[in-house]
C-alpha cells in the first residue's frame, strides 16, 4: 500500500494506523513532514527507513526543505547521516533561499574539492551578491574560500554514525 501523506495532512493522526497496515513510504513523504513542520514525524520515518528522496522528486522535496531551513537543526542532521547526498540541497534556490548558518552545515557534509562547477558557480555568484562568509575551514583553492588546509568535516565529528537516531 503506498499513501500521499500530502492528501492526509490534517490526519497526522492517521499514521500510526496507516503504518500499521503496510503503508509504504515515500522519499516525498520526508518532504511533506518539513512542509507542515512535523520533525519528530521526519525522525520516525528516517529511523522506519523511509525511502530518500529519488531524483525526480528533489525538486519538490528542496522547496519544502526551504521552507524548513529555520529549523535546519530538527531535520538536515538525521537526512544527512541516513545517506541523503548534500549536494542535492546546493541548488541555486538552496543557496540563495536559506540563511547562512544551514549553507555552512550543507557545505560541511560535502567533499570541497569536487564540488560540481554549477555548484561553484552558484556559491560564488551568492558570495559576491550577499554578505555570506563561508567558514573558515572550507580548505582547497576556490575563490570563494579562504585558504586552509583543514577539511575535516566538523560536524561529522561531533555528532558522529548513528548518535542521533
Amino acid at each position: 500500500m503506498c499513501c500521499s501523506l500530502y492528501a492526509v495532512h490534517r490526519f497526522f493522526d492517521l499514521i500510526d494506523v496507516l503504518l500499521n497496515y503496510g503503508i509504504t513510504l515515500l522519499g516525498i513523504n520526508l518532504g511533506y513532514c518539513l512542509y507542515h513542520g512535523k520533525f519528530p514525524l521526519f525522525r520516525r520515518f528516517l529511523k522506519l527507513g523511509c525511502w530518500l528522496p529519488s531524483e525526480d522528486q528533489l525538486p519538490e522535496f528542496v522547496s519544502y526543505a526551504v521552507k524548513a531551513h529555520e529549523q535546519y537543526k530538527e531535520w538536515l542532521p538525521y537526512l544527512l547521516l541516513a545517506g541523503f547526498n548534500p549536494l542535492n540541497l546546493l541548488c541555486k534556490l538552496w543557496i540563495y533561499s536559506v540563511n547562512e548558518d544551514a549553507l555552512n552545515f550543507v557545505l560541511e557534509f560535502t567533499n570541497w574539492k569536487r564540488l560540481p562547477p554549477a555548484v561553484e558557480r552558484n556559491l560564488s555568484d551568492y558570495k559576491e551578491s550577499s554578505t555570506w562568509i563561508p567558514n573558515s575551514h572550507f580548505g582547497k583553492q576556490h575563490h570563494w574560500r579562504k585558504k586552509n588546509p583543514l577539511c575535516i568535516p566538523v560536524p561529522r565529528m561531533e555528532v558522529g554514525n548513528g548518535s542521533l537516531c
